[in-house]
């Protein structure tokens, strides 16, 4: 199983959307089977997927279970999605459980996840993480066994603040996961504008220093986005729109990329 995180420190840059729509992409398209982990407290992946619990039901585990169990429970966890896809749900219960496990100083915090999800690597061909803006000790834990780190960037005037924040966090947990690499970054709600032109060719003289790639494919601005949050995700309920089609260009641009 290769993992994958969608990760920037800064809110607001499509990274839910991107990483829904690839893991949809992966499953119906190249048929592979893809675990979504959703790490993110607000849910809105879960929710999108059709996976939250709504009415709060007792028995039905989340990714706070996961991460505050002693022994495996991640298959447990597992819902299986209308899209062909298996997710394993957040909820606001992470917020605690990110408390509980960084209190517990008895024992390695950095690789819980990694010990839950190891018996399920004969199981998948992709595991996908969505991840909080925010900094907890599961992001950690995921960028702990993440094999590629994809970038959203949304180009403007600040686009590109909490890049080099990104990149430390990368290099400093090297230590613990020496595989992990920022495989590449990408531009979202991408417009024809000035300011997005001018920005992409910035952002692609910003990163050279560092090495670090941009995909050519960037994804474009379009209300449908917008609109699928109250439907389908938008490669399923907008099938020819302008963002779904880069969708799928950069599904096919990453999967060359680690042939």
């Amino acid at each position: 199983m290769r993992y994958i995180s969608f990760y920037n420190v800064k809110g607001g840059t499509a990274k839910t959307h991107s990483a829904i729509s690839f893991a949809i992409i992966l499953s119906q398209k190249y048929k592979k089977r893809v675990l979504f982990v959703d790490i993110d407290p607000q849910s809105s992946a879960t929710k999108s997927l059709g996976c939250y619990n709504e009415n709060d039901e007792d028995g039905i585990l989340s990714i706070a279970d996961v991460m505050l169990a002693k022994e495996p429970i991640a298959e447990k966890a597992i819902k299986h999605s209308k899209y062909g896809v298996d997710v394993i749900p957040s909820s606001f219960d992470l917020l605690g459980a990110d408390r509980t496990v960084m209190g517990d100083v008895l024992h390695p915090q950095q690789f819980h996840l990694k010990t839950q999800l190891k018996p399920l690597e004969n199981d998948y061909d992709f595991c996908i993480f969505d991840f909080s803006p925010y900094p907890t000790i599961t992001a950690v834990n995921a960028l702990c066994i993440t094999d590629d780190v994809l970038v959203p960037i949304k180009l403007g005037k600040y686009g590109t603040d909490g890049l080099e924040n990104v990149i430390e966090s990368v290099v400093e947990l090297k230590d613990f996961n020496p595989k992990l690499v920022i495989r590449g970054c990408f531009s979202t709600m991408y417009s024809r504008a000035k300011l997005n032109t001018d920005g992409l060719s910035e952002l692609k003289e910003a990163l050279a220093p560092f090495g670090l790639p941009v995909y050519n494919t960037y994804i474009r601005n379009t209300c449908k986005v917008g609109e699928s949050e109250s439907t389908d995700p938008v490669v399923i309920s907008a099938p020819k729109c302008t963002a779904t089609e880069d969708y799928y260009e950069l599904v096919d641009e990453y999967l060359q990329s680690i042939s």
